[in-house]
């Protein structure tokens, strides 16, 4: 109940002017705007407190701190611009060992992540705040902050710098590592990028493009494999659906793997679109597969894609 939070806060700062209480109240006070999402009234209420108590030896460094970090996060959150990252990276620097300081380095990361520049959003990501950080508040963030640096190397189109760092969460893992830190759902979806640099990078000639698909395989396998009910496994069964699909212009056998793949997609709890995907594709594969076949067979084979693709169209495949 922000709103009658505030009210009481205010009265507390008209009653009591000169109590040693009123810096954390009137803190406080401005954190009752963020709860409500008014982050233009937030901005503007802990832009005051610094303008207020900054200079002020009675306050701690760490209230301090806190004040500026709100500050810039409020900022980031309004409009994540250039204005938004000078106050983070400002807050970075002159408290590097706050407790806050991993969440705001990770947070300039993201900003050159969402602008393009994936050079820099992998060093950010990499920076000693998160990498060293040994607060038990944002210990999942730093392992956020290992695959960001991962997806970013992949942006950029250095694959092999983002298997490191998939590798790293990998073999850091639940399936590696007994009681690790790591969150089964950041280890999946390692996996999961994993594999999707196999399908990335460039090859040069078949062997090179058999291999590629089959290591692709392997780390999409894991997923559906180790950690079934993951919300990636879906998304693991797609894929391999599709390197099976590509790899079927060199064994035609591929195709039921294939389809056996893209069922596991429409039989999982994923949403609409990802199960639409697999839907399609299905139906793709189907048409394929009765190229292959005499005319009889043919038109049974199409009609099943018709049916598939048809499921689509009219959402028929909504639950």
């Amino acid at each position: 109940q922000p709103q009658s939070a505030r009210t009481l806060y205010e009265e507390f700062v008209r009653r009591y002017t000169n109590s040693a209480s009123l810096p954390e109240i009137q803190l406080a006070l401005a954190t009752t705007f963020e709860q409500e999402q008014g982050w233009q009234a937030a901005f503007a209420a802990y832009a005051a407190w610094l303008g207020a108590y900054t200079n002020n030896p009675a306050v701690s460094t760490n209230m301090i701190a806190q004040a500026t970090f709100d500050l810039a996060r409020v900022a980031y959150r309004a409009q994540p611009d250039t204005n938004a990252l000078a106050l983070l990276t400002n807050f970075v620097s002159r408290f590097p060992y706050h407790t806050n300081a991993p969440l705001a380095q990770y947070l300039v990361g993201e900003y050159a992540f969402g602008q393009g520049d994936y050079a820099a959003a992998e060093l950010h990501f990499q920076d000693r705040s998160l990498v060293q950080n040994t607060n038990l508040l944002w210990g999942e963030l730093t392992y956020r902050a290992r695959l960001m640096a991962g997806r970013a190397a992949v942006a950029r189109q250095s694959y092999r710098s983002a298997r490191d760092h998939f590798d790293w969460l990998i073999t850091n893992g639940p399936l590696h590592v007994a009681n690790s830190p790591i969150p089964v759902s950041l280890a999946a979806e390692a996996y999961l990028f994993r594999g999707d640099t196999f399908l990335l990078e460039p090859t040069q000639g078949e062997t090179d493009s058999l291999a590629r698909f089959g290591e692709a395989i392997n780390a999409f396998s894991r997923i559906t494999e180790r950690f079934p009910t993951n919300e990636f496994a879906p998304l693991a069964w797609g894929r391999i659906g599709e390197c099976h699909f590509q790899l079927a212009s060199l064994d035609p056998k591929r195709y039921e793997n294939a389809i056996i793949a893209f069922r596991r997609v429409l039989e999982s709890p994923a949403d609409a679109s990802v199960r639409s995907q697999a839907e399609w594709k299905l139906g793709v594969v189907i048409e394929k597969q009765s190229q292959l076949k005499p005319p009889p067979e043919r038109a049974a084979l199409a009609e099943q894609a018709l049916d598939h693709y048809l499921r689509v169209i009219y959402a028929k495949n909504l639950r």
